[in-house]
């Protein structure tokens, strides 16, 4: 599902708010349907949708054409296939999916907050050298862990006022109280 979520975002238009239950509600209808038909499971792929993007694919109907192909191939052109270097076929789906990389976001990152190039870093690395899956799994789980731990440690602000000849102790923290930041907050 992560997968999914994440071919959405890289494949739709920056401004153009993504939905994510959306997606996750149409990809447990599809598996709900495809289950009273004897469907294979329905997936993403990041190197099937970049290859569909680079060809210049814009609609769903691009999926049909490449099901009608795919059936073709298996149909008739299986015995050739043996003859095409393993090597080849990476290659075109590498070179696609390089393409995906955002590379842009590096210097904002740089000048707004260093610490996010963190959970970039390893889950580029990890998906790059692993699996895309468990890079993303991985990164999501760094980038939480950070939020937590930032949202945790809240600055607070004492003050000694006045009003009225009634002094009080005015203790301000610097953003909402979440339950994370109740023990900072007590001490």
């Amino acid at each position: 599902m992560i997968q999914v979520i994440a071919i959405v975002h890289n494949f739709s238009p920056p401004a153009k708010q993504v939905d994510a239950s959306q997606e996750i509600f149409a990809l447990g209808m599809c598996q709900l349907v495809g289950s009273f038909a004897g469907s294979l499971p329905i997936t993403a792929s990041f190197g099937r949708s970049t290859v569909n993007s680079a060809s210049g694919v814009q609609t769903p109907f691009g999926g049909i054409i490449t099901g009608c192909i795919v059936i073709a191939a298996c149909c008739f052109l299986t015995p050739h296939f043996a003859f095409i270097p393993t090597a080849s076929l990476s290659a075109v789906i590498i070179s696609s999916v390089v393409l995906t990389i955002d590379v842009e976001i590096l210097m904002p990152l740089w000048r707004a907050k260093k610490l996010d190039l963190i959970p970039y870093t390893v889950t580029l690395l990890i998906g790059i050298f692993g699996s895309v899956e468990i890079g993303m799994i991985i990164g999501t789980s760094i980038h939480l862990g950070i939020l937590l731990y930032t949202s945790s440690l809240p600055k607070v602000t004492i003050q000694e006022k006045r009003v009225e000849e009634t002094p009080y102790i005015l203790v301000q923290p610097d953003r909402s109280l979440n339950f994370p930041s109740v023990d900072e907050i007590r001490k």
